[in-house]
């Protein structure tokens, strides 16, 4: 599998153990969807296949009936020069997002005044949701953090009794996911979301990972290559136009 199969199959498969116990995902035979009730996240409609007009329709469709929204999620390889004008009449963006991997292969310097606690329970899924929303300014709800926390790690970052905070870790393979690390506004530019990512790195190079991905802002790129990241795809968000 390709670094850039093997970061989509890892995004996917986390919005699938999410929502398949819901029975709220689906797969068509070139692109799927999926949502939690009441909630902003997962929600999303994806596909890196090849657009046409029907599939298209079909896709209008889901996301037109959903009493959900659903965020379409294009995984562009950037070889469709004509991407923008075939989703014009039916879409706008919404944001981007880039497709990055690094190959594990050492371990990193931890800061030592930062802990990281995985959520055990009620209050630490509440704790975590709560820095999420400040960091991103959507929610996924305490219910979501801990209901799945035995499938996904969920992680307070402290320093400490203050939660300034959070990340979420999925494994798939050989594959370790670093999905949601943000940081709350007054812990920001103190060197958390770095120090966060070489604990993420540490766990995944002591658990046998080969390949870490994620899915980065262009505010947070360049973070990520100076740590050796390099970008495979970018993943277009849209909206649905109205």
């Amino acid at each position: 599998m390709t670094s850039t199969a093997s970061n989509i199959h890892n995004l996917v498969s986390l919005w699938k153990a999410v929502t398949a116990l819901r029975s709220t995902y689906f797969e068509q035979e070139s692109w799927g969807y999926c949502y939690v009730s009441g909630s902003h996240w997962p929600n999303k409609l994806w596909t890196g296949a090849d657009l046409n007009e029907s599939m298209l329709q079909e896709m209008v469709a889901v996301i037109q009936n959903s009493k959900d929204p659903l965020t379409f999620s294009y995984f562009d390889d950037l070889s469709n020069k004509n991407l923008d004008s075939t989703l014009q009449d039916y879409f706008m963006p919404a944001s981007i997002q880039f497709g990055m991997s690094l190959d594990l292969t050492q371990s990193y310097e931890e800061n030592t005044e930062l802990e990281f606690r995985q959520v055990a329970n009620e209050q630490d899924a509440a704790i975590w949701s709560k820095n999420f929303q400040q960091a991103f300014g959507y929610e996924i709800s305490p219910e979501i953090v801990f209901n799945n926390r035995i499938k996904i790690s969920f992680i307070n970052i402290y320093t400490g009794q203050q939660a300034v905070g959070n990340m979420m870790l999925y494994t798939t393979g050989e594959v370790l996911g670093i999905h949601g690390l943000g940081v709350v506004p007054e812990g920001r530019g103190k060197g958390v979301a770095q120090a966060a990512m070489h604990h993420a790195l540490n766990q995944g190079y002591h658990q046998g990972a080969k390949l870490v991905t994620l899915q980065a802002s262009e505010m947070a790129k360049s973070m990520y290559e100076k740590l050796g990241f390099s970008t495979q795809f970018i993943m277009r968000n849209y909206k649905i136009k109205q």
